[in-house]
C-alpha cells in the first residue's frame, strides 16, 4: 500500500513504553502480509514528516524527519535528523529490532549538538529531575524492560540535575 501522510499516532501503541506522544506523518510504500499475529511487514520510500515526538522517560519533547525502513525484524532509521524546543539538532541512526512486534530491542546512535535531554520536574521522577541540555553521542541498547545508555557527552547550555537522597 501506498501511504501518503500517514498520521503515527496509529503506532503509538506499539511504542507507548518509548512515546508518551506521536504526532506527524509516514509517506511510502508499506507491503503486510499474513494474520494479525504473524504480520510480515516490509517498507520502501518511507519517510518520517513534521513528527513530534517525546520520549516518556526524560519528558522532552523532539521534531524528527528523515528516511527510514521496516521489516519484520524492526525498524531502521537511515538519515533520521531531530530538533528540540530551542534548536538544538541531532540525528538518529540504527533500529528498533523486535520479533513481530513484540520483544522490542533497541539498538540506536543518536549524535547531538546543544540538544535538550532531560526536562524532568521533581513530581514526574523519583530518581533524577531538572533540565539539560548536552553535546555528544548516546548509544541506546537493549530490551525495553532494561535499557543501556552509554553517554559520551558534555553539557552544552546551563541546566541542572537533582539527585534526589533517600531519607531512611
Amino acid at each position: 500500500a501506498r501511504l501518503d501522510q500517514l498520521n503515527i499516532g496509529y503506532v503509538q501503541p506499539v511504542l507507548h513504553d518509548v512515546f508518551s506522544k506521536m504526532e506527524g506523518t509516514i509517506s511510502g510504500d508499506i507491503f503486510v502480509d499474513g494474520p494479525l499475529d504473524n504480520l510480515e511487514i516490509s517498507s520502501s520510500n518511507t519517510r518520517l514528516d513534521n513528527a513530534e515526538l517525546t520520549i516518556d522517560y526524560t519528558k522532552v519533547p523532539y521534531k524528527a524527519e528523515g528516511t527510514f525502513h521496516i521489516d519484520s525484524q524492526g525498524a531502521y532509521f537511515d538519515d533520521i535528523k531531530i530538533k528540540d524546543r530551542y534548536d538544538g539538532t541531532g540525528e538518529v541512526h540504527g533500529s528498533i529490532n523486535w520479533d513481530h512486534f513484540r520483544d522490542m530491542f533497541f539498538d540506536l546512535s543518536i549524535k547531538v549538538a546543544n540538544m535538550e535531554c532531560v526536562a524532568l520536574s521533581e513530581k514526574q521522577a523519583d530518581v533524577f529531575y531538572g533540565n539539560l541540555f548536552a553535546t555528544g553521542n548516546l548509544g541506546i541498547s537493549g530490551p525495553t524492560s532494561s535499557l543501556m545508555m552509554n553517554v559520551d557527552a558534555v553539557t552544552s547550555k546551563p541546566g541542572q540535575l537533582h539527585i534526589p537522597l533517600s531519607s531512611a
